[in-house]
C-alpha cells in the first residue's frame, strides 16, 4: 500500500477526457448493457460490460467503480481493491477522486490501516478544499475510530441458535415474547411464480422447550403469497406489528400491519392507519413494552437523510398520533434502520450507516434523556464489523443478544446467534410478572382489566386485558420501583396487590401471581394491599390515593353496593391501643372516600384491632399481613 501511495504523489497529472462521438455511442451501449446485466443479477457479465467500456476509454472512472462494487456484491475482495489501485495509476495520471473512492473502498473491507494512509494522501492535496476537504476528514477520523475498536474489542463470543432455527437460507429479524418462549424470525426462501423462480420472505415461528427450540415453522396464520417481515411482539406476545409489501388495502408497497392474539389464534391482520402508514415506505416497528409508543422506519418528507426512525403514540382512546422524527440525535443525512426499544422504553437500539462506525451499517445504542437521546454509541468491534450488522433484539435483563449473521460456521448464508452483551451497552434490567386470572368460585378463566401503577409517581405504567380464553397475562417493568397491581371485571371485586421487584424476575424465575376474582356477593372481603400507613399512625401516605381512587370507582360503577372498612393491627402494643388505630384507620378511609364523591349512606368504619389475625405474629412478615384494610360487601 505503501509503495502505491508513493508512486501516486510521483504521478500527479491532470485529467483529460477525449472522446469523440463513435467513442461515445459505444460506451453508452455497454453502459446500458451492464445496467441491465446488473439489474438480472448477473454481475459477471455486468463486469465484462465495464471492461470493454475502460478499453475504449481508460480514463472513465464510473466504469472503475462499478466494477469494484461488483467485485464486492461478490465478495471478491482481491479484485474489488485491485481495479480501483488500478484506476489511480490510469494512463500515469493521479486522481484525487479516485483516491478517496480507493480509501473507501479499503474501509469496506476491513482495511482501516490503509483507508487512513490513503485519505490522509488525498487531503495532502492542497487543491482539496471546502465540503471536500470536510468530507475527507470527517472519514480520516472515522478510519481512527475504527482503528481504535481493533485495539480495544469487547467481548463477543456468538452461539448459533441451531439447525432446528437455522438452515441453508437466510434467517434474519429474530424476535421474542419478554419471556423467550416464542422465537418469530423471517426466512428467505425460493418460491415459484408464474413459472419463475423468485424469493420471498416469510415469518417463521419456534417455541423453547427446555433449553433447545422446538422445529421453526411458517406462521401460516399472518404469511401470504406476498412478503412479511420486520417484526415486533408486544410485552406479553398477544399483539404482533410487521410490515407487509404490496398489500391491497396498503397506502403504500411497504406499510405496517397488526394481528392480535386470542388464546392459540391470531387476527386477521389490519393495515395500522392512515395516521403511520403513506404513500412512502414505513417499516420495521417496535413497540414499547407499555404499548404506547410505536417505533418505525420511514424515507418519508420531514426527516434528515434517506431513511430515518420516527415514533407514534397511542391516545388513550386508541387511536395513533401524527409520528414524530426523533431528531438528528439519533437519525443522520445517510440510513436508519431496524429500531429496537428495550423493554425498559429508556434504550433504544439501531443500525445506521451514518454515524461513526467500521463500514457499512453498524449497530448503535441510545438512551433516553430529559432532552431527547443521548449522542448513539457504537456497540463495539468485533459485533460491528466491516460487513452490515442490521438487526439486535436484546431479553429483559439485558444479557442477551440476539442477531443474524453471514459467518462462515453456519448452515447457511445467514443464521440467527445469541451472545452476551457487553455491559457497557446493556440496558436497564427489566422483570417481568405473569399469571392467569380466573372465577374465584367456578375457576372459569377471565378476561380482566389490569393496571400496573408506579407508587411513587401516580403513573399508570401498563394497561390491558388477560387472554379471553386462558386468562393469561405478562407485564414487564424496570425494577427497583414499587408498583400497584389492579385486576378488576365487571361483576367481581376488585384484586390489589403490592410488590417491588428486587432481584432478578428472568426467564427462568418471572414474578408469577395467579389472580382469583371474587364475585359481588354480600359478606364477601378484599384486602386493600395498597393502602398504607406510617407505623402508630392513622393519616393515609400519599401512595394510598392510586389504591383508594380504584375503590371509588368500583362503588362509582355498582351504586347499590354499601360497604364496610375494617382496620386491622398486629399484637404490637397494647390491645386498646391497636383498637383504637385500627378503628381510626378505617374511619380516615371512609373519610377520604366521602371527599371523593361516595355517599357517607353507603359506608361504615369498623375496627378490630389485633382480634382477627390471618397470618402468625412471630415474624415480620406475619405481623405485615395481619396489619391491614380491608373493605367488605355489607348489602348489593
Amino acid at each position: 500500500m505503501k509503495y502505491y501511495l508513493f508512486l501516486i504523489l510521483i504521478l500527479m497529472g491532470s485529467l483529460c477526457y477525449a472522446q469523440n462521438d463513435r467513442k461515445l455511442a459505444k460506451i453508452n451501449g455497454w453502459k446500458k448493457s451492464a445496467q441491465d446485466n446488473y439489474s438480472n443479477g448477473e454481475y459477471e457479465k455486468a463486469i465484462e460490460d465495464w471492461y470493454k467500456i475502460i478499453k475504449i476509454d481508460s480514463t472513465y472512472l464510473d466504469a472503475y467503480y462499478n466494477i469494484s462494487d461488483l467485485y464486492y456484491f461478490l465478495n471478491d475482495k482481491e479484485n474489488s481493491l485491485k481495479i480501483l489501485e488500478q484506476n489511480v495509476f490510469s494512463n500515469g495520471q493521479y486522481f484525487s477522486e479516485s483516491i478517496y473512492m480507493l480509501a473507501k473502498r479499503y474501509f469496506l473491507w476491513g482495511e482501516y490501516t490503509d483507508a487512513k494512509e490513503a485519505v490522509e494522501l488525498y487531503l495532502s492535496n492542497k487543491s482539496i478544499n471546502g465540503s471536500r476537504r470536510e468530507k475527507g476528514e470527517k472519514f480520516l477520523k472515522n478510519c481512527e475510530f475504527a482503528i481504535d475498536q481493533i485495539n480495544n474489542p469487547v467481548e463477543f463470543d456468538p452461539i448459533n441458535l441451531g439447525e432446528n432455527i437455522n438452515s441453508k437460507y437466510d434467517e434474519f429479524l429474530p424476535s421474542l415474547t419478554i419471556d423467550e418462549d416464542v422465537l418469530l424470525f423471517i426466512v428467505t426462501r425460493p418460491i415459484t411464480r408464474m413459472g419463475k423462480e423468485e424469493f420471498q420472505d416469510d415469518f417463521f415461528l419456534s417455541f423453547r422447550n427446555g433449553n433447545e427450540w422446538t422445529k421453526a415453522k411458517p406462521f401460516d396464520e399472518i404469511n401470504t403469497p406476498l412478503s412479511e417481515g420486520a417484526q415486533s411482539f408486544s410485552a406479553d406476545g398477544s399483539l404482533l406489528f410487521f410490515c407487509a409489501y404490496g398489500r391491497k388495502d396498503g397506502k403504500g408497497n411497504f406499510d405496517i400491519y397488526y394481528s392480535y392474539k386470542s388464546g392459540k389464534s391470531w387476527s386477521t391482520p389490519r393495515n395500522i392507519g392512515k395516521s403511520i402508514n403513506t404513500y412512502f415506505r414505513e417499516s420495521e416497528p417496535s413497540i414499547s413494552s407499555d404499548g404506547k409508543t410505536l417505533y418505525f422506519v420511514s424515507d418519508r418528507p420531514g426527516g434528515f437523510g434517506g431513511k430515518d426512525i420516527w415514533k407514534s403514540t397511542l391516545t388513550e382512546k386508541g387511536y395513533w398520533r401524527q409520528p414524530v422524527n426523533l431528531g438528528d440525535s439519533i437519525n443522520t443525512a445517510n440510513d436508519e434502520y431496524s429500531p429496537f426499544i428495550h423493554p425498559d422504553n429508556q434504550t433504544l437500539y439501531f443500525s445506521s450507516n451514518g454515524h461513526m462506525g467500521m463500514g457499512g451499517y453498524d449497530l448503535f445504542v441510545a438512551r433516553k434523556n430529559e432532552y431527547g437521546w443521548s449522542k448513539p454509541k457504537n456497540i463495539g468491534y468485533p459485533i460491528n464489523t466491516s460487513k452490515d450488522e442490521i438487526n439486535i433484539f436484546i431479553n429483559s435483563s439485558g444479557k442477551t443478544a440476539y442477531y443474524s449473521s453471514r459467518a462462515e460456521s453456519g448452515f447457511g448464508n445467514s443464521d440467527l446467534y445469541y451472545f452476551e452483551m457487553p455491559e457497557k451497552v446493556r440496558p436497564h434490567m427489566v422483570a417481568y410478572a405473569k399469571g392467569i386470572v380466573f372465577d374465584a368460585e367456578t375457576n372459569q378463566k377471565l378476561e380482566a382489566r389490569f393496571e400496573l401503577i408506579n407508587l411513587k409517581t401516580g403513573e399508570t405504567v401498563i394497561q390491558s386485558y388477560s387472554d379471553p380464553e386462558d386468562g393469561s397475562f405478562l407485564v414487564c417493568l424496570p425494577q427497583d420501583n414499587d408498583y400497584a397491581l389492579n385486576v378488576s371485571k365487571e361483576g367481581y371485586l376488585f384484586f390489589s396487590e403490592n410488590f417491588n421487584f428486587e432481584g432478578t424476575h428472568t426467564q427462568k424465575e418471572p414474578y408469577k401471581k395467579d389472580i382469583a376474582l371474587i364475585p359481588v356477593k354480600t359478606g364477601k372481603k378484599v384486602v386493600l394491599k395498597n393502602v398504607f400507613f406510617d407505623t402508630d399512625s392513622y393519616e393515609l401516605k400519599p401512595e394510598s390515593k392510586v389504591e383508594l381512587n380504584k375503590l371509588a370507582g368500583f362503588l362509582n360503577s355498582n351504586p347499590t353496593v354499601r360497604i364496610q372498612l375494617n382496620g386491622h393491627t398486629d399484637n404490637v402494643g397494647s390491645e386498646s391501643d391497636n383498637l383504637v388505630l385500627s378503628d381510626n384507620r378505617a374511619k380516615a378511609v371512609v373519610e377520604y372516600l366521602i371527599k371523593n364523591g361516595i355517599p357517607a349512606s353507603r359506608l361504615q368504619a369498623k375496627g378490630f384491632g389485633e382480634s382477627k389475625p390471618i397470618d402468625n405474629n412471630d415474624t415480620e412478615k406475619g405481623r405485615a399481613n395481619n396489619r391491614r384494610t380491608e373493605f367488605e360487601i355489607i348489602s348489593k
